[in-house]
């Protein structure tokens, strides 16, 4: 039984499993880039909304503690998706980098931030059905 050697440079990559790869990479950098403009819009819409609540309502400090809770929950919830999508950015630059350099380093790391993002995708996800739930149980 032959053993493969994982301490050799060479990447163990066939030619249909590459281009696969780099057709992914694209894929995963253009979404990254997407969600990164919705990010960036997302924290200028909650600057221009800690602006637009002090003018709208200056007289119900209420409400404007209510408007300033959803700011706090948007932008921790922005930032939990700029570490995400820093994950996805970097597994394809990663892993386009093991492709065309043939280097399993860049490979494992482009892996590794993969299995990052999914993770935290995956835990929002099931906050999200939890939240979901809990509204549909509670109303």
């Amino acid at each position: 039984m032959e053993e493969q050697s994982y301490l050799s440079n060479d990447l163990p990559i066939d030619d249909a499993a590459a281009s696969c790869l780099k057709e992914t990479t694209s894929w995963t950098r253009f979404l990254a880039i997407c969600f990164i403009i919705f990010i960036v819009f997302g924290f200028f819409g909650c600057i221009a909304l800690i602006f637009v609540k002090d003018i709208f309502m200056p007289s119900l400090p209420i409400a404007r503690m209510g408007v300033t809770a959803l700011i706090i929950i948007v932008v921790i919830a922005l930032l939990v998706f700029s570490v995400s999508t820093r994950f996805l950015y970097r597994f394809s630059d990663e892993t386009i980098r093991a492709v065309l350099q043939k280097d399993q380093q860049s490979l494992e790391n482009g892996i590794g931030a993969l299995k990052n993002y999914l993770i935290i995708s995956g835990i929002i996800t099931i906050l999200s059905f939890i939240s979901a739930l809990f509204q549909l149980f509670m109303s």
